[in-house]
C-alpha cells in the first residue's frame, strides 16, 4: 500500500469533516447584497420593506412559501410558535408568498392563524433574486444584514440559530 492508496485514518476523516463544517458555516457569515433588499405588499396592501424590518428587529427570517406546498403547510405551526416565542425579543418572520391571489392568501392565513406578516411576491421576482429552486426556503438575517443560515424546514437548528441571533 503506498501513500496514495492508503485509507484515511479516522483522525484524518474527522479533521476533514470538521473543516468542511467550519467552511460551510463561514459561507453564511456574509452580508445580504443590496439586490436582495425588497419591498412587497402585505395582505392589507401596505408596503413592507426588508431594510426597515432589519432596522427594527435583531433578526428576520425570510420564508418563501405557498399555500399549495405541503412542506410549507407542515412548517407553519412551528413558524407560528417561533414568532410567538421571540416577537417581543426583536425577531420577526416575513412570509413571502409566491404569486397567489389576495383572496386565497387571506383565507389561508386566517384559517392557519398565521401571526407574522405575509407578503405577496406577485411575479416571483424576489424569489428569483434569491436563487432558490424550491420551497419552503428560509434565510435568517441579523439586523446588520449578516446571513446566519438557510433552512428548508422549521428544523431544530433554526430555533437554536434564532436564539443565538437574539443574544
Amino acid at each position: 500500500m503506498n501513500r496514495f492508496t492508503r485509507p484515511f485514518s479516522a483522525a484524518s476523516l474527522g479533521l476533514f469533516f470538521l473543516l468542511a463544517g467550519v467552511q460551510s458555516a463561514q459561507a453564511f457569515e456574509q452580508k445580504l447584497s443590496p439586490d436582495k433588499m425588497f419591498t412587497l405588499k402585505d395582505l392589507d396592501g401596505k408596503d413592507v420593506s426588508l431594510e426597515a424590518e432589519l432596522k427594527s428587529h435583531k433578526a428576520v427570517l425570510i420564508n418563501f412559501w405557498a399555500t399549495w406546498c405541503d412542506g410549507c403547510q407542515y412548517e407553519i405551526p412551528d413558524l407560528i410558535r417561533l414568532q410567538e416565542k421571540y416577537k417581543d425579543k426583536g425577531f420577526t418572520i416575513l412570509g413571502v408568498d409566491l404569486a397567489e391571489s389576495q383572496k386565497k392568501l387571506t383565507s389561508f392565513a386566517k384559517r392557519a392563524k398565521i401571526n407574522y406578516p405575509i407578503l405577496r411576491d406577485f411575479d416571483q421576482s424576489v424569489f428569483d433574486r434569491y436563487g432558490y429552486n424550491g420551497i419552503p426556503s428560509s434565510l435568517l438575517v441579523k439586523s446588520d444584514g449578516t446571513v446566519l443560515g438557510e433552512y428548508h424546514s422549521a428544523e431544530e437548528g433554526l430555533f437554536a440559530d434564532v436564539e443565538k441571533a437574539l443574544q
